[in-house]
């Protein structure tokens, strides 16, 4: 059976929630309905609004495919950033190998997709460092529109294109709404 997305109707349904989300009404104004970014969870190092902070949120991306808490994610990841910051700038990052992440995220408590993210993380930081200049706010200078922004961010099978671990619409719009805001 093949799924398929209906746009449109997405759409419809996402901007009620967003609506429901700035407004603070159902469930957003639930005490446990915070982004797992809230100030109490995010590294303590780190400064707002910085390339390191993009950096940081890039990363933290990385854990929004279900299977974790989100907010579970940015507390561990918090804390791997406090104690191996360096692993969040591209330059360096791009130079681990997959062996050498799997057991820093094990450690971390950041097992979920592991596999998948150490092999991700070091790929993405070169790309970053490659295209963007290490800053993912850099992605989105000159993006007219969400459309645009999908196609800076999704492989769909081009090796030399996007992201690895942004697939889809979803995470695309997951990613944008995080970055071109920071």
């Amino acid at each position: 059976m093949e799924t398929r997305i209906n746009y449109d109707r997405a759409t419809q349904v996402l901007s009620v929630i967003y609506e429901n989300y700035k407004n603070k009404k159902y469930p957003f104004n639930l005490p446990r309905a915070n982004p797992p970014q809230i100030p109490e969870n995010m590294p303590k190092r780190l400064k707002t609004g910085s390339v390191d902070h993009a950096n940081f949120l890039f990363c933290l991306c990385y854990y929004m495919r279900g299977g974790i808490e989100s907010d579970v994610a940015c507390r561990r990841l918090s804390a791997l950033y406090d104690n191996r910051q360096y692993l969040f700038d591209p330059l360096v990052a791009r130079a681990i190998t997959p062996d050498e992440f799997m057991p820093i995220l094990k450690e971390a408590g950041l097992t979920y997709k592991g596999k998948d993210i150490c092999r991700f993380w070091p790929e993405n930081a070169n790309r970053l460092h490659k295209q963007y200049n290490g800053n993912p706010v850099r992605i989105f200078e000159g993006v007219d529109s969400y459309e645009e922004a999908c196609q800076r961010i999704i492989r769909n099978g081009d090796p030399e294109k996007g992201f690895f671990g942004f697939r889809d619409y979803w995470d695309c719009r997951f990613q944008y709404c995080r970055l071109s805001h920071v």
